[in-house]
């Protein structure tokens, strides 16, 4: 489903988004607080989206959380989050129900991705057969980002698609914040943190046969709180880039020159390709599927970020332009050489494929008042667990605190890159 947009120079715009929320209990519940923490994080992208406009001759649109509205009465964009409850089995009831949204919000919780509960399970087959299988478009983090992923996996153990095995036993007792007194344990249990599969392939469909496992498990890197930087691979520049040309309808495809030839959204400029995000959590995507794609990591979790795409050869090709036509400036990491010239005729014939699912380990919706308090919750009550000392705690909060001017600006990057691509706005 696609956001829609009037064309014209008058327009009323309606952006339907669906949580499926996968916690109720504090600190990071109940639902209807998260879905105010998404409602924030992208009315304050519709808004500066809405500034952007203005500057290429599109009326201004201002934003609230719930409505983003000009002076002009005629001009408005109604932005709404419908709450489901997986833990309960709650979703859209009809194919017309899945429908009506426009895409598809997977937040975090304090359960595994790899857990066996039954409405885990269920999470996983849902993900599979309406987001996957549908491609209905999809923002994920933390616990969703690790779901994504692991709903691919088809191994015979408990992890994928049915089944059992002792380490997925051992990983889904030792849990999330209710267990987190053991050291590496987590506070949202799941990251991920491996590069794509290499191993096995899946049909031209995304869903295709699952046999490209991707797989959520525990970060070596133990716990993570706090403020934490990643850089960008090629393909996670490649996205931020070409986002900010994306002013038209939604598309399958960018040009691939593009890349080359327009403006970034800040913060991705030749010397500055990384992002800093706000975390909490202890697990990890240890391998993602063939049809998805890394956007970005550091030592501790290699797969920070990634996008989805139709099928293994979509999300091959998307690297191969990447690397083929981003300047050599931006693929390597070095700001000192200029782009390669390339046959302009066939860049225009080369086009990017579209992903329709991002996911990010982090935390972007942390961005407003009321993420900033859920971020000190959950400091409190891993000081209550014992699973931290406190002084460190704080200090990871204070940290936080210090540099959440650059934190909320890189979230709300994300939020524009995500919203671009997916053409929600």
């Amino acid at each position: 489903t696609n956001c829609r947009r009037p064309t014209g120079t008058r327009r009323s715009r309606r952006l339907r988004l669906a949580m499926i929320s996968c916690e109720d209990g504090t600190p990071y519940g109940p639902a209807e607080n998260t879905a105010r923490l998404f409602l924030d994080l992208l009315g304050d992208a519709v808004a500066v989206e809405a500034s952007a406009e203005v500057a290429r001759g599109i009326p201004k649109t201002a934003a609230t959380t719930e409505e983003v509205s000009t002076a002009d009465e005629e001009e408005t964009t109604e932005l709404s989050v419908a709450v489901y409850r997986a833990t309960t089995g709650d979703y859209p009831a009809s194919p017309s129900e899945w429908d009506r949204y426009d895409g598809f919000l997977l937040p975090g919780s304090l359960s595994a991705a790899y857990g066996n509960e039954e409405w885990i399970r269920a999470l996983r087959d849902t993900i599979r057969t309406e987001i996957v299988g549908r491609r209905r478009k999809c923002l994920a983090v933390c616990f969703g980002h690790q779901i994504l992923a692991h709903s691919f996996g088809e191994r015979g153990g408990k992890g994928g698609m049915g089944g059992g095995n002792e380490e997925d036993e051992r990983r889904e007792q030792d849990g999330e914040f209710a267990r987190i007194a053991v050291q590496d344990s987590c506070a949202h249990s799941d990251e991920t943190a491996s590069a794509s599969a290499s191993a096995g392939s899946v049909s031209e469909d995304c869903i295709g046969s699952f046999k490209d496992m991707g797989r959520a498990s525990r970060c070596p890197a133990g716990f993570q709180f706090g403020r934490r930087e990643f850089q960008l691979t090629p393909e996670g520049i490649a996205l931020f880039r070409c986002s900010s040309n994306m002013t038209k309808e939604p598309q399958d495809s960018v040009r691939a020159d593009d890349a080359n030839n327009i403006g970034c959204v800040a913060p991705v400029e030749p010397s500055e390709s990384s992002l800093q995000l706000l975390y909490t959590h202890g697990d990890m995507v240890e391998m993602l599927p063939a049809c998805a794609v890394s956007l970005g990591g550091n030592s501790d979790v290699p797969v920070q970020s990634a996008a989805y795409f139709r099928s293994e050869a979509e999300a091959n090709r998307f690297r191969d332009i990447c690397r083929q036509h981003l300047p050599s400036s931006l693929s390597d990491g070095n700001n000192n050489s200029s782009a390669n010239e390339t046959d302009k005729e066939e860049d225009v014939q080369t086009v990017l494929p579209t992903p329709f699912a991002f996911t990010f380990q982090a935390h972007p919706e942390y961005r407003s008042g009321l993420g900033e308090k859920t971020f000190l919750d959950i400091r409190d009550k891993l000081k209550r667990d014992g699973a931290f000392p406190a002084e460190e705690l704080d200090g990871f909060a204070d940290d936080a605190k210090r540099r959440s001017e650059e934190v909320g600006k890189d979230s709300l990057d994300a939020a524009l890159m995500v919203g671009r691509w997916l053409g929600w706005f």
